[in-house]
C-alpha cells in the first residue's frame, strides 16, 4: 500500500500514515481516506481468520487454498479497477470492498499455509521452516517497497495496480498445473493431507 502515500512515522506508532499531500494527489483521497484503506484489510484480516480457520479445519486445505486465493485475486482485482474511478464517488466503496476481499482471502491463506507447512515438517525443523516461509513473504514486502514506486513513476498509477494483480493471478493460477503433477497415490503425504 506504498504506492501513493509513504509509510511514515505517526504518533501512534503504526507507521502507515504518509504526510496527506501524496494521497490526495495519487488518488485523490484524504489521508483519512486513505488510511481506512489500510484499516479495513487489517481489520478483516484480524476477525475473519477465526471463522477461516474453522471452516479450513472442516473443509480441507484444497478448499482453502482455492476459495481463499479467490477472494485474494478478486480483492486485488476490485482495487485496481477502483483506481479508474479517481474523482468520483464511486472510487473510495470500490477500493474498500476490493480490501476487503483482499483482506478475507490473504490472512486465510496464511492459516493454510501454516498448516500445510506443520504437516510437512512434522517432528522436525518446524520452527525453520516457519522461519523461512516468514523471510520468503517479509523479502516480498520489502521489494514492494524499493521498486513499486518507481515502477508507478514510469507506468502509473492503474498500471502497476494491475501488474500487481496480474502477478498475483499468475501466482493463483500455478497451483492447479502444480496439484495435476502430483501421483494420485496414498503414498503422497500432499494428497493424503489435502
Amino acid at each position: 500500500m506504498n504506492l501513493t502515500c509513504p509509510n511514515g512515522t505517526h504518533p501512534n506508532g503504526t507507521g502507515h500514515n504518509g504526510t496527506g499531500l501524496e494521497c490526495v494527489e495519487g488518488l485523490g483521497m484524504t489521508p483519512a481516506q486513505y488510511n481506512l484503506l489500510y484499516a479495513i484489510y487489517a481489520w478483516t484480516n484480524a476477525v475473519v481468520v477465526i471463522l477461516s480457520g474453522f471452516l479450513i479445519d472442516k473443509l480441507g486445505n484444497r478448499f482453502g487454498v482455492f476459495v481463499f486465493s479467490l477472494l485474494t485475486v478478486l480483492g486485488s482485482s476490485l482495487f485496481a479497477l477502483g483506481s479508474h474511478f479517481k474523482g468520483s464517488p464511486y472510487l473510495l466503496p470500490m477500493m474498500l470492498t476490493g480490501r476487503l476481499l483482499f483482506g478475507s482471502g490473504n490472512g486465510s491463506l496464511t492459516i493454510v499455509q501454516n498448516r500445510i507447512t506443520a504437516f510437512w515438517f512434522k517432528g522436525k525443523e518446524l520452527a525453520l521452516a516457519f522461519g523461512l516461509t516468514l523471510s520468503f513473504s517479509r523479502l516480498g514486502s520489502v521489494l514492494n517497497f524499493f521498486f513499486t514506486q518507481q515502477f508507478e513513476a514510469k507506468f502509473g498509477m492503474q498500471w502497476t495496480l494491475w501488474g500487481a494483480e496480474c502477478a498475483g493471478s499468475a501466482t493463483v493460477s500455478l497451483l492447479v498445473p502444480v496439484e495435476n503433477a502430483l501421483p494420485m497415490t496414498d503414498q503422497n503425504p500432499m494428497l493424503k493431507f489435502l
